[in-house]
């Protein structure tokens, strides 16, 4: 069997032209592949460096609520309560945060009172920063008076969530 030699040529050329596109295809799409990696990288580091910096900063925000001699306490508009600081633990005679978390407020609200604190609840879910007093029952039943300045605490919206 003959080949003609200028198809043989023809053919050669051709073979040789895809084998170079291929080549040059493979090498750019491992250039893009690395540029990826590489990206990916950097975009993990930036994160990691993120989170440290987040992690210090709560951190930070810990231990001054943890060290503030008065009640620091968060509360959602049920009346749940989300978290609270050792001189609010021991100002509701709790003897560990598992005592006072996640129960309602009003467990240490003078029956009397509870109106009272669920309407100044009310005003600083719509928006408002309010000073008021009310008499407590603590969880070992002492009674007292306190006074609460209750902020509302906003999410990124704007909406409270907390005070």
């Amino acid at each position: 069997m003959f080949i003609d030699p200028e198809l043989f040529w023809l053919g050669t050329v051709a073979l040789g032209w895809l084998l170079a596109t291929a080549i040059i295809g493979c090498t750019v799409l491992l250039f893009k592949q690395r540029e990826a990696e590489r990206w990916i990288r950097d975009k993990e580091i930036a994160q990691e460096e993120t989170n440290k910096k987040l992690e210090e900063s709560e951190t930070r925000l810990r231990a001054i609520i943890e060290s503030e001699p008065e009640c620091v306490k968060l509360q959602a508009q049920d009346g749940t309560v989300l978290e609270i600081n050792p001189a609010g633990l021991r100002l509701v005679d709790a003897d560990s945060p598992a005592d006072i978390l996640g129960k309602r407020i009003y467990t240490v609200v003078d029956p009397d009172f509870v109106a009272y604190y669920k309407e100044n609840m009310r005003r600083v879910f719509a928006g408002e920063s309010v000073v008021y007093e009310f008499k407590s029952i603590t969880l070992k039943g002492r009674t007292c008076w306190m006074e609460t300045h209750a902020v509302p605490l906003r999410d990124e919206k704007g909406e409270v969530y907390a005070l």
